[in-house]
């Protein structure tokens, strides 16, 4: 409050004048000593200039901070008393009068030296005390000041009236000869502009900060001593206290003070002679968020008073500009964030008023003042385009982001943005105009696109509806020749998408057709009113279908359900009545009816179904089935009879109209041939008669007799085929109409689309074995006996099948599968002997076959599959083993036995090595390396690529053993044996041809072994393959044969064996 303020701004000037030695007085004292206000002088030419500029002037009333008088001394009195040149005179004469005094008492002692010792002394006391009592003339003088200013606004004092008081004490500069006392005065001056609490800087503190300490003659180094004090006072505040709030409160009137301070002495002064930094421990960042908030408050209280935003006003915006440049030293980028907040600050103002209005009830509710408010927003914001170029941060306006982020607020802007709209359309018309300051709105508002198009097309909406209204009340669209025009122009004006026009004009279709249709029945007078409103709103087919199939095909629905919720036998011909009559009094299509039902229909089988899988075993399972067939039969069949009765008979009438028109196009072609042949026969009888009577000349009446006797001859032949064609007629006929008779049960409605192929088949084939094996009852003690199978249960199966909707070829395989099933059965038990297949068992096989009506390829597989699974149960020891040969796995492959299925990958690739080990150590040679390479590998399913790395490394491994092998029973002269590892080194150089030779380092042994294996085998192509094994040339191969053959070779046992015999 301003009473707290004023004691305030005492105890500041207070602590200021303690801070200089200026005693105050008592409060009485104060109070009784205050004297009347001085009329303030005009300010100076500086502060005069700002106010005519617009800038933050002083006011008038400002209080003083020098609201009380300081008492002087008694020599201090007397001093302000008192005359330069009295002063003086009265120095002197005191001086005077103490040497005269002094030379007097030394006198008394008759001696000249004590008298002038003691005159001097006693003058040099008294102008010791001269001097002493002339200093109180610097202190006297300030005193004097702060009484003249007693109650007075500093800026109304001018420097001759300082210097007149310091001329009243002798003083020339009062600033600068009394600098410390000055400082009190400027303290309490500085200490009573610094607002208190969140009071913010009027911006003229500065300015008059200045023309004060200009007026009092004080120098800015000792102005700035008494800033830095005013700060220590605040910190030392801020500390004793410690009160939050308190703290805080120091803190901003610091940042108030740094600021001030600032902006008096400038910015390069102040960095010397105001080291916040060091004396008050705050970083430069604190320091320029002071600066930056001060000045920010300032130039936006600028704003506010001058008007110049809120007016668009360009000459104010540029004088803005200049002043936050220039005065405030404000930044375009953060003067230009002021200038945007107080546009928006505006904006929000008409928004919230507007808002207001929009939220009252009744006829306080005032569109109209609500549309001419958001009209002045577009107006605003477009004159802050216009004017953008003024000043920083002039521009369009949006409220998007903070406040209106809300849900309550953005609410808020989507009413008003509705009604803007309501009212642009209230004509029925939306024009380009008003449509373009709905897409401005849009973006003042911050609304998305899909939101003010929803809110838009909400509007239009019922703009549209209410036109149309009009237009069919008022006989417009009925008078037409065009309706569709009559639509398309009212869609225009409002710039209404016509698929949503669509979609008005369907729903008045359809709540039509419901009217007409309350009493559940469409008479013949509500069907051409139907018709009229369908060419009226120029409603498609399409539509029409889909309301026809909501409004009256629902009706339809709720009788079928109503018939169709009674059990088989409960269903009589007074529900089927119902049914039919309802589609009767709704007037629906054929196809639409039988589409109905059929939904219906399908929800009670699937109902079936639901109930057959919670049975506890296949039998009930298969009577829930069995019931689904019975209610398809007895209540599904005659509804869709009833429903497909029409088309039926039409065709039914179409084709025997189609077959009378053959049948009369058939008698017509062959009466015509008849006629035809009969000219034919004629002619020819009359030219043969001719040629006879030529010839041999007859009786008249013998030729007559003929004649007639052929006549009668080719009637009666003529008239026996006809007979039968007459009597067959009726029969075509009835075996026409037995052709048109309704089926037994209906076809139309399946469950083909509902369960998927699988469980269809499976169901299928449930019910199929269901018909082979019969029922069963259940009798005492939980025994359940099978009863004799019904015949009739597969006409019930062939209905069942309709149901699922299974084609030939399905049936067919489920059927199939189920004879397979049952023929490998039979096969199983008859081989599980493990005795083979006999004759009996074949015959009788065949025989199973035969009733089973299987193909003899598919019995045939089924045999050679469970003797492979029997020969491969028998064949696991030699498999595991690895000693099951090439020739027993090319017999199983022969038999149908898939070993890639029954053996596994590793098990196989054991048995490959095995073989081939066997092949190159059984001294066959040559002989069927195909069988291994290449047979063997595709009846194991191994891939080839990596049988052909398992024979090259095996190959290699056999050559190195079986050529140690050679040569150790060369030297034991066994020939036999060296022949057998000489074949065993070809066929392992067949199969690995590339690889490296062996190295034998003695190679008499090598021929020896190649000498023995020519011995017996002439073949050049497993000579060449022995040399290249053993690494001999072809030269020395053919010298070592032609030795061979003249007898020169043989083994030294050979020889001695020769010898002893």
């Amino acid at each position: 409050t301003e009473p707290s303020k004023r004691i305030i701004m005492l105890a500041n000037s207070c602590a200021a004048a303690a801070t200089f030695g200026i005693h105050t007085q008592s409060n009485a004292l104060v109070t009784s000593k205050i004297r009347a206000r001085k009329t303030p002088k005009l300010i100076r030419s500086r502060v005069l200039s700002n106010a005519i500029a617009g800038k933050p002037v002083p006011p008038e009333d400002q209080p003083s901070p020098f609201s009380f008088e300081i008492e002087l001394d008694q020599v201090e009195s007397v001093m302000a008393k008192l005359q330069t040149p009295v002063r003086i005179a009265t120095y002197v004469a005191g001086v005077s009068l103490a040497t005269a005094t002094g030379g007097a008492l030394g006198s008394a002692t008759k001696n000249a030296v004590v008298k002038t010792g003691t005159a001097l002394v006693a003058g040099a006391g008294a102008a010791y005390g001269a001097s002493l009592v002339d200093k109180k003339r610097f202190t006297a003088a300030p005193k004097a000041l702060w009484n003249e200013l007693n109650n007075r606004n500093p800026l109304s004092v001018d420097a001759s009236e300082v210097q007149a008081v310091g001329q009243r004490f002798g003083i020339n500069n009062i600033g600068t000869q009394c600098p410390r006392e000055i400082c009190g005065l400027y303290d309490a001056y500085l200490s009573s502009l610094i607002p208190m609490g969140d009071a913010p800087v009027k911006g003229w503190e500065p300015e008059a900060l200045r023309q004060f300490r200009e007026t009092l003659g004080l120098e800015d180094s000792e102005a700035a001593q008494a800033h830095l004090e005013v700060g220590r006072r605040l910190y030392r505040k801020r500390i004793e206290l410690g009160d939050k709030d308190t703290e805080l409160e120091s803190r901003v009137e610091f940042q108030k003070l740094v600021y001030i301070s600032q902006m008096t002495f400038g910015e390069e002064k102040a960095r010397f002679m105001l080291p916040w930094r060091r004396v008050f421990r705050v970083t430069d960042a604190q320091v320029a968020l002071a600066l930056k908030d001060n000045a920010s408050q300032l130039f936006r209280t600028f704003l506010v008073d001058n008007g110049a935003v809120a007016n668009v006003d360009a000459n104010g915006l540029a004088e803005a500009k200049e002043y936050a440049n220039g005065d405030l030293l404000l930044s375009d980028d953060i003067a230009g964030e002021i200038v945007q907040s107080e546009a928006r600050a505006h904006v929000v103002e008409i928004v919230e008023s507007a808002s207001e209005i929009a939220k009252q009830r009744g006829s306080a509710r005032d569109v109209d003042t609500v549309e001419k408010k958001i009209e002045s927003i577009l107006d605003y914001n477009g004159r802050l385009e216009v004017t953008s170029s003024a000043c920083p941060g002039v521009g369009p306006v949006t409220l998007f982001g903070g406040e209106y982020d809300a849900d309550t607020k953005i609410n808020e802007l989507k009413e008003l943005f509705k009604i803007f709209v309501e009212q642009k359309v209230k004509g029925g018309e939306l024009s380009q105009v008003s449509s373009a300051k709905l897409g401005k709105l849009r973006l003042v508002f911050g609304l998305g696109n899909k939101e003010a198009d929803a809110i838009t097309l909400e509007a239009t909406t019922k703009a549209y509806r209410l036109s149309l209204r009009d237009a069919v009340k008022s006989g417009k669209l009925e008078s037409t020749e065009s309706p569709a025009k009559v639509l398309q122009s009212m869609c225009e004006a409002l710039q209404f998408p016509p698929e949503v026009a669509e979609s008005i004009h369907s729903e008045n279709y359809r709540a039509k057709l419901e009217t007409l249709l309350k009493d559940k029945v469409l008479s013949d007078e509500g069907a051409d009113e139907a018709k009229r409103v369908r060419k009226l709103l120029c409603i498609p087919q399409k539509v029409v279908d889909q309301c026809e199939r909501e409004v009256q095909g629902e009706i339809f629905r709720m009788a079928c359900k109503t018939a169709l919720a009674v059990p088989t036998e409960s269903f009589n011909d007074e529900l089927r009545g119902r049914v039919r009559k309802t589609r009767e009094n709704v007037r629906i299509s054929d196809e639409l009816a039988l589409d109905v039902l059929g939904q219906e229909a399908k929800r009670a089988f699937m109902g079936y179904i639901k109930d057959s899988k919670i049975k506890s075993n296949k039998v009930d399972q298969m009577k829930e089935i069995r019931r689904m067939v019975y209610f398809n039969e007895g209540v599904i069949t005659p509804l869709v009879n009833d429903v497909t009765k029409g088309k039926a008979e039409a065709a039914a009438e179409e084709l025997a109209k189609l077959m009378k028109e053959a049948q009369e196009a058939a008698a017509k072609e062959e009466a015509e041939e008849k006629a035809k042949a009969e000219a034919e026969a004629k002619a020819k009888a009359e030219a043969e008669a001719a040629e006879k009577a030529a010839a041999e000349p007859e009786d008249i009446a013998a030729r007559f007799r003929a004649q007639r006797a052929a006549a009668q001859s080719s009637s009666d032949s003529e008239s026996t085929p006809e007979a039968p064609k007459e009597e067959e007629k009726p029969k075509e006929e009835e075996k026409f109409e037995a052709k048109i008779e309704k089926p037994p049960t209906q076809k139309e409605i399946t469950l083909e689309k509902e369960l998927d192929d699988v469980t269809r088949k499976a169901m299928y084939k449930d019910y199929l074995m269901f018909c082979m094996q019969g029922d069963q009852v259940s009798a005492p003690m939980g025994v359940r006996i099978t009863i004799e199978r019904d015949q009739s249960e597969f006409t019930r199966l062939q209905q069942l099948g309709e149901i699922l909707g299974l084609n030939m070829m399905e049936i067919g395989e489920v059927h199939k599968g189920l004879s397979d099933k049952a023929f490998r059965a039979q096969a199983e038990q008859m081989l599980s002997d493990n005795q083979g297949l006999t004759a009996a068992r074949a015959e009788k096989l065949k025989e199973v076959q035969k009733q089973l009506n299987m193909p003899d390829e598919e019995a045939q597989k089924i045999i050679k599959g469970i003797t492979a699974n029997r020969m491969m149960s028998g064949l696991s020891t030699q498999i595991n083993s690895g000693s099951l040969s090439a020739k027993d796995i090319r017999k199983m492959a022969e038999d149908g036995v898939e070993l890639a299925k029954q053996i596994p990958l590793t098990r196989r690739v054991d048995l490959f090595k095995k073989n081939v080990e066997r092949k190159l150590t059984s001294g066959e040679g040559m002989g069927e390396i195909e069988e291994i390479s290449k047979t063997l590998v595709q009846d194991l399913g191994l891939e080839q690529e990596t049988a052909d790395k398992e024979l090259v490394k095996i190959a290699n491994e056999k050559k190195k053993s079986q050529m140690v092998q050679a040569v150790a029973v060369l030297r034991q002269k066994d020939a036999q044996n060296v022949m057998k590892s000489c074949r065993n080194l070809v066929a392992a150089q067949a199969l690995a041809p590339d690889s490296q030779n062996l190295n034998w380092p003695v190679e008499s042994e090598l021929f020896d072994v190649y000498s023995v294996y020519a011995s017996e085998v002439k073949d050049p192509t497993e000579l060449k393959a022995l040399r290249t094994v053993l690494g001999l040339s072809d030269e020395k191969g053919e010298m070592l044969e032609k030795v061979v053959a003249e007898g020169g070779f043989k083994l030294e046992a050979d020889a001695s064996s020769e010898a002893l015999f």
